[in-house]
């Protein structure tokens, strides 16, 4: 606080930081009526020992982490594993090998395929038919251990197929995943499809960012011929259309 009315008061301070005559000068407008500043400040203190504290907490917690990862892992040895395996698919032509309390802990779908009376309850060979092998492995494998690869056997994997087997199996983390990675590659000329594969396969937030991609260059978008295939899904192209009005107004 400076106090001007008395001018050997006011000699004290961090005269690095500011002059006193320049705080003291009504035409700057810091001063209130009653002739002082009132400086307001955010102080944190420490304890001694404090910081080294949270270092050796940071360091625990990143090792606690990576032990866990090293665990999931693991899991990934069981990945189309004949050792315990207790169901197995057929999927374009290929078998792999699952377990179901696996399964059934990650999908709903795969918990209620196990748990009523079907066909696939009794039958330890379950065949796929709508579902691409490359994109079947790699839900498995998210399923098993967390994560995915997308390159199989030198063949890249379409995370459009892998979204789709999100949505089908139910799987919320890793269309998540799959959402966030097609999100990266939205364009001018990949906007329009990403946009009907998200609104196919009930992915909202993929969804939002293209339709958000469009409003913004929209006067670029309009004009490029794909767009009008959007036509063939009316419900979805009025939402466009209303998000591009909304943006103009």
């Amino acid at each position: 606080m400076y106090n001007t009315q008395n001018d050997a008061e006011a000699m004290w301070g961090f005269y690095d930081f500011v002059d006193t005559s320049f705080v003291s000068n009504r035409e700057n407008g810091l001063l209130h009526n009653s002739l002082k500043l009132v400086i307001e400040c955010e102080i944190k203190i420490y304890a001694s020992g404090d910081k080294e504290r949270a270092n050796q907490d940071d360091c625990v917690r990143e090792e606690e982490k990576t032990q866990r990862l090293e665990e999931f892992d693991r899991y990934e040895n069981l990945l189309d594993s004949s050792a315990f395996s207790d169901v197995s698919f057929m999927v374009e032509g290929k078998i792999l090998h699952a377990h179901k309390c696996i399964l059934v802990k990650s999908s709903p779908v795969f918990s209620a395929m196990f748990n009523n009376e079907m066909r696939e309850k009794q039958e330890r060979m379950i065949e796929m038919e709508d579902i691409k092998y490359s994109a079947f492995v790699e839900m498995l494998r998210f399923i098993y251990c967390g994560k995915i690869n997308l390159e199989i056997d030198n063949m890249e994997l379409s995370v459009g197929d892998l979204l789709f087997a999100a949505d089908k199996y139910d799987i919320d983390g890793l269309k998540d995943k799959c959402e966030k990675l097609m999100g990266k590659n939205v364009s001018n000329d990949k906007v329009v499809d990403i946009l009907k594969l998200a609104d196919r396969h009930n992915a909202s937030n993929l969804k939002s960012k293209a339709i958000k991609f469009i409003v913004s260059r929209s006067s670029n978008v309009l004009k490029i011929p794909n767009f009008k295939t959007l036509t063939n899904i009316p419900d979805l192209l009025c939402e466009v259309c209303l998000a591009i009005a909304y943006k103009k107004k």
